[in-house]
């Protein structure tokens, strides 16, 4: 029986599931096509994502620090990575310039969709792509 059971582990222990589920919220925040991952990963990358955007609707410290605090700091570039030219998005930023008031007059929820993609090649899993509502 599942009673009061939550969420799912991915078969993954505790810090790499949370790292995991971080990085594709983060990728789907800074890539406005969106994520494709297998089903079961992106549900509950939803839940994170969900979350961090009905946090993101309204623009204060103590939410950006909720934020933070959920989808971690995010790595600095290196000196040789700096001077190739390349560029960083900031995830945070991005969350509550761009994506928090794109969603300000929706009700909470209902940011996500999940799209079944079809299998994957090598092991026949069930693709989907995550991505942010219109």
């Amino acid at each position: 029986m599942r009673h009061r059971v939550d969420r799912r582990k991915l078969n993954r222990p505790t810090d790499q599931r949370v790292a995991m589920l971080r990085n594709i919220v983060k990728a789907l925040i800074v890539h406005d096509g969106g994520v494709n991952t297998t089903v079961t990963r992106a549900k509950e990358a939803r839940r994170l994502a969900e979350r961090v955007i009905s946090i993101a609707r309204k623009d204060t410290v103590h939410n950006r620090r909720e934020v933070a605090r959920i989808l971690g700091s995010e790595r600095q570039l290196t000196p040789v990575e700096r001077k190739a030219g390349r560029k960083r998005v900031d995830p945070i930023r991005k969350l509550f310039e761009e994506i928090g008031p794109a969603y300000a007059d929706r009700e909470k929820g209902g940011y996500c969709r999940i799209t079944r993609t079809g299998l994957r090649r090598g092991d026949s899993t069930m693709m989907a792509k995550l991505e942010l509502m219109p």
